[in-house]
């Protein structure tokens, strides 16, 4: 297996419709989402973000609370 190749995108590059939307569309991305994202002001972006952020770092605290000291790895945990 080939290591995915990596190209730097210049502003606007990524133009609704443009090659490299194409390619994140055919690569499986579901480009609507970063549709949606863009039409929200920042402040929202920026608040949706720490939600996220919130609600992962209680699940590592929490994950970290029930298996502290267990010696359990953490792939036998899911």
């Amino acid at each position: 297996m080939s290591a995915p190749e990596i190209t730097t995108l210049e502003p606007g590059d990524l133009h609704l419709g443009g090659p490299a939307w194409r390619a994140a569309e055919a690569a499986g991305h579901d480009m609507s989402l970063i549709v949606e994202a863009l039409r929200m002001p920042v402040s929202e972006r920026l608040r949706q973000h720490d939600l996220a952020l919130n609600a992962a770092l209680s699940l590592r605290e929490a994950f970290v609370q029930q298996y502290a000291g267990t010696g359990k790895a953490h792939r036998e945990t899911y």
